[in-house]
């Protein structure tokens, strides 16, 4: 089953368990397509896609199929960090799409 990690606490850390799993119908591939419409729709942009298990490949080792696609919002995420510039270590927002062990 595929999954993804929403990761959307703003200002937040991850050690306050901030973390939102869902499941997924699709692929990965296809999770993250869904994901990038959405986000497009939102006036949001698209910072990067990491693509882990092409990374691992790179350098001959292997894993589940995961990525990370990074997105927001620049003018948004400015005013943010002026109030509070710690809130930049959650900035932009990620959110991590994976294959778990059940495929």
């Amino acid at each position: 089953m595929r999954k993804f990690l929403l990761i959307l606490a703003l200002g937040l850390s991850l050690a306050a368990n901030d973390i939102t799993i869902k499941d997924s119908n699709y692929s990965v591939n296809k999770t993250i397509d869904n994901i990038k419409t959405i986000v497009k729709k939102k006036g949001l942009g698209v910072f990067a896609i990491i693509n882990h298990k092409g990374n691992a490949k790179a350098v001959g080792m292997n894993m589940r199929e995961s990525k990370v696609i990074v997105f927001g919002n620049p003018k948004l995420g400015t005013a943010l960090m002026k109030e509070n510039i710690l809130s930049a270590l959650d900035l932009p927002i990620k959110v991590l799409v994976y294959e778990d062990v059940d495929g």
